[in-house]
């Protein structure tokens, strides 16, 4: 057996991901500096499949970074064929991971032995579930549900977001760097991220993940308001409203650009004082569209986002619009 200390990871993804059906992928991603800082284009990564190597066909640095795989297999695009983690492509559940267990989350409340313990920095832990494959795995309201749910049940210092939230998830590979600034020493250096233990063969169903933390999967229906389309004029109105919207982030500096053809528009997060570090990212608004109730959405990856939304978004401009006109006044 190979000694969790040489786990290369080639060998990590090829056991996480094994006999992955054709047509399927991953998404992995490595680069330089703070995550805390990197743009867009370093997290949207590379599709990885079973067998290929990172030595080929990627940066030649890519085990010197700050390298992630995703916990689950997507499905190409079936209008563009790009190869993407998004939620509307995903195909499987690969894996639960636990984040930041020893230094936020209470080692007591692990209940199940891990297949696989990356130590992303000293005293700090990401420990990696691997799911069997049958049917549970595969339907994506299951495996949200449960991840909500074992958030719920303590896995993080306030039981919103201990980082293992949602199947399109970032975890550690076991081999490359930690560059937060807080993981730099003096000399520079970034943290080196090690396997601390690897049993590959250790795998749970999401049944049994469930049962380890009485988590019921069983779901209430969604109650769903009947779709209809809009008038011309709540079209217009709709879309004005959102246009100004982004006219005032852009005002106050908080905008950054479209994510690519989509609805969505990456910004600074107007909460981002409370994110952990600090860190400017994982927030964006989307355009009006029949799943928001025409009214557009905001969503933030980090603990606040389940408690702050577009109503909340729209406040803070207004405040903050008003307050900048008083100070301009004064």
């Amino acid at each position: 057996m190979t000694p969790p200390r040489d786990i290369t990871n080639e060998q990590f993804l090829n056991s996480m991901f094994k006999d992955a059906p054709d047509g399927t992928h991953t998404i992995v991603t490595s680069f330089q500096g703070d995550p805390n800082t990197a743009g867009r284009r370093a997290w949207a990564g590379q599709p990885w499949t079973p067998g290929m190597s990172l030595s080929c066909g990627f940066d030649r640095e890519f085990q010197r970074g700050n390298t992630y795989t995703t916990v689950s297999l997507f499905t190409p695009d079936p209008t563009t064929g790009e190869c993407r983690r998004l939620k509307t492509l995903f195909h499987s559940l690969r894996a639960v991971m636990i984040d930041d267990v020893g230094t936020k989350v209470d080692r007591k409340k692990i209940l199940l032995a891990a297949s696989a313990v990356i130590e992303t920095s000293p005293g700090n832990e990401q420990h990696f579930l691997l799911i069997r494959q049958d049917a549970a795995a595969r339907n994506r309201a299951a495996a949200e549900h449960l991840v909500d749910a074992m958030i719920r049940a303590g896995l993080t210092a306030d039981s919103t977001d201990p980082g293992m939230r949602g199947v399109t998830r970032y975890g550690r590979l076991p081999v490359g760097v930690n560059a937060k600034q807080k993981c730099v020493n003096q000399l520079g250096h970034p943290w080196r991220v090690r396997c601390l233990s690897f049993n590959p063969g250790r795998r749970y169903t999401i049944e049994q993940v469930a049962a380890a933390y009485g988590i019921d999967l069983r779901q209430p229906a969604p109650r769903r308001s009947p779709a209809r389309k809009r008038t011309p004029a709540e079209t217009r109105n709709s879309d004005k409203q959102f246009t100004a919207l982004l006219e005032c982030l852009q005002r106050l500096g908080l905008y950054h650009r479209q994510c690519g053809a989509g609805p969505w528009h990456e910004i600074t997060c107007p909460w981002v004082h409370e994110h952990t570090d600090q860190a400017d990212n994982g927030a964006a608004v989307s355009e009006p569209a029949l799943e928001n109730g025409w009214n557009g959405a905001f969503r933030c990856h980090h603990s606040h986002g389940d408690r702050l939304h577009i109503g909340e978004l729209r406040r803070f401009i207004t405040r903050a619009l008003i307050e900048h006109a008083r100070r301009r006044a004064a």
